[in-house]
């Protein structure tokens, strides 16, 4: 929650320029619901999709048409396996086990508007950043967490619907990939973004 505060924080600050650069191509501020299915390692450890996403992001509009900002996104996945097994320490334990997985990224990126509509805009962007990972596996008693820092990249397809001058609506679709570390492999899964979005351009 305190990861949001500040990702919050740093959006209001971000806004503070909204009308002020519309001259140079203008701006636009997205805050996401983002809903999310876990696939390949993701899927393995926690198959689950899940609806406990959200992502912010700015851009910064040099043209009508491309703009560089900055996506932070959070995303969590939660399963429950029976008859597994961990070992803690020389001991190994069998039974129900409660499985999460984090992921917090932020990621710079670019967006590419597609076509001159003033209402409906088409884009595609890619991300590429740090991702911080926590796997956690609870049985009873026992617990391991790992954590890690992955490379990430995310490219994204969606479409922007302005519903006045200034606030619009986002529906997109996004991949993460992460590159793997020797405490979590390498992490994949495809977020579906519903967003309100200000816009200026």
């Amino acid at each position: 929650m305190k990861n949001l505060l500040i990702i919050f924080v740093f959006l209001m600050v971000a806004a503070g320029p909204f009308h002020s650069v519309h001259a140079q191509g203008g701006t636009i501020i997205a805050i996401n619901y983002a809903p999310a299915l876990p696939m390949g390692n993701t899927a393995n450890f926690a198959s689950n999709f899940t609806g406990r996403g959200v992502s912010f992001e700015t851009y910064f509009m040099k043209t009508k048409k491309s703009g560089f900002g900055i996506e932070f996104a959070t995303n969590g996945f939660a399963d429950q396996r029976s008859n597994e097994s961990i070992e803690v320490g020389t001991v190994t334990v069998t039974g129900n086990q409660f499985r999460a997985v984090s992921a917090t990224s932020v990621l710079p990126s670019y967006i590419f508007v597609i076509g001159d509509n003033s209402t409906f805009k088409p884009f595609l962007s890619l991300g590429a950043g740090l991702s911080f990972l926590t796997h956690q596996t609870d049985m009873g008693i026992f617990v391991q967490k790992e954590t890690a820092t992955h490379v990430a990249l995310r490219p994204e397809l969606g479409a922007m619907l302005k519903i006045s001058n200034y606030v619009g609506i986002k529906v997109s679709t996004k991949y993460y990939q992460t590159f793997g570390s020797e405490s979590i492999d390498a992490q994949s899964f495809l977020g579906f973004n519903l967003g309100f979005v200000m816009l200026n351009f």
